[in-house]
């Protein structure tokens, strides 16, 4: 993906007064190829109504903003797993951080990354844990296990507040390792190819507080939707009004939210995304229409 700075565009209340939460692979970017032109139908329509649509990833800000700047989209995104909040400058009319990144104000919700690291590093050589970090791995060996390009790879290990690791033990180490992070105020997450461990931070409370800023900022009822397709996902998609689990390729999904309103995409990845959205947006006109 090229570009990485924020449009600079300040926030337009959307009608209908929607804002739609995304993750980002194997959601609205395909698992393999990272693509979004499936999606674009979707993307498009959802440009034309200035309904902001917030990438909730497991990405790190250098590269939610190169996606965000190649989708042409000038909306705040939630990276790693909520453990930070980003808002472009200038988005809202008041400041929500002293300091910005890649044209985006920072909130951060979890942890220094150098001190989690460090806590791991503990672990690791005190208990025998094996696991390797991204801040164990080179740029290669990231762009190896991903797919990712090399310089894309370096932007996925430019973290703020959590680290993806590859877990190489047993299932009774996984389960004692757990126990151990939570002593220390943190947790660990399943997410698609990797684990992450976090602060006490999660999609969903992300989400929550950053509704809670749209509110402050003029919109005052907004209907929440939420799309995506890994347990690191499931706190997301249960805070939100309109939950979306987005089928895999190979078929499988979540299992359902039990959440009354809760949809399944039939298509797999970014396609699903997209026709999800558009029925969505449809049934939200036709019910205004109707009113």
């Amino acid at each position: 993906m090229e570009g990485n700075e924020a449009m600079n565009q300040s926030f337009g209340t959307p009608r209908p007064p929607l804002l739609v939460f995304t993750d980002l692979d194997g959601t609205l970017l395909d698992e393999d190829s990272y693509s979004f032109a499936s999606a674009i139908p979707a993307l498009a329509r959802l440009r034309e109504l200035r309904i902001p649509l917030i990438a909730a990833t497991s990405k790190t800000l250098a590269e939610a903003a190169g996606i965000n700047a190649a989708l042409g989209n000038p909306h705040p995104c939630i990276i790693e797993n909520g453990s930070a909040v980003c808002v472009p400058v200038g988005y809202f009319p008041e400041p929500l951080a002293s300091g910005d990144s890649r044209g985006y104000e920072v909130v951060r919700c979890g942890p220094d990354y150098s001190w989690l690291t460090a806590e791991l590093a503990r672990l690791r050589d005190g208990q025998g844990y094996r696991f390797t970090g991204f801040a164990d791995m080179s740029d290669a060996a990231v762009a190896r296990l991903t797919n990712l390009t090399r310089p894309t790879a370096y932007n996925a290990r430019q973290r703020l507040a959590s680290e993806p690791l590859l877990w190489q033990d047993s299932r009774e180490a996984l389960h004692r390792f757990g126990e151990e992070l939570r002593r220390r105020g943190l947790r660990l997450l399943r997410g698609g190819r990797f684990w992450h461990v976090l602060g006490m931070v999660d999609k969903g409370t992300a989400m929550d507080w950053l509704v809670g800023v749209y509110r402050r900022n003029g919109l005052s009822r907004p209907i929440t939707v939420a799309l995506g397709d890994s347990p690191n996902d499931l706190d997301m998609l249960r805070a939100a009004d309109v939950p979306v689990v987005i089928r895999r390729k190979d078929g499988s999904h979540l299992a359902p939210l039990g959440k009354q309103g809760a949809r399944l995409s039939v298509e797999a990845g970014p396609e699903g995304w997209s026709s999800s959205v558009l029925q969505i947006l449809h049934e939200l006109r036709e019910r205004h229409v109707g009113a």
